[in-house]
């Protein structure tokens, strides 16, 4: 489940269904600074998020996007209740 939530963090390695942050890559650092530009801007302008390194990819968050098209689908209206 962590993997879904580390596509877009620096150094990421995909190897064989194995997932580590490798800090020895050639450009670790400036990847990484770029990381936290990137969050800042988002907090900045949260509609920067839908196109950004942090959304949920359909590939790595399957489950997430198969619970949307249910509840799409179903005739109820849900709704979020403030408390």
């Amino acid at each position: 489940m962590i993997r879904q939530f580390l596509s877009g963090f620096p150094g990421l390695v995909d190897q064989n269904n194995r997932f580590w942050i490798d800090t020895a890559l050639e450009n670790f650092e400036e990847e990484m600074t770029s990381f936290y530009h990137d969050y800042m801007q988002i907090k900045a302008d949260p509609g920067y998020l839908v196109n950004s390194r942090f959304r949920l990819d359909k590939d790595t968050a399957k489950g997430f996007y198969s619970f949307i098209d249910y509840i799409k689908s179903q005739p109820h209206i849900y709704t979020t209740l403030l408390v």
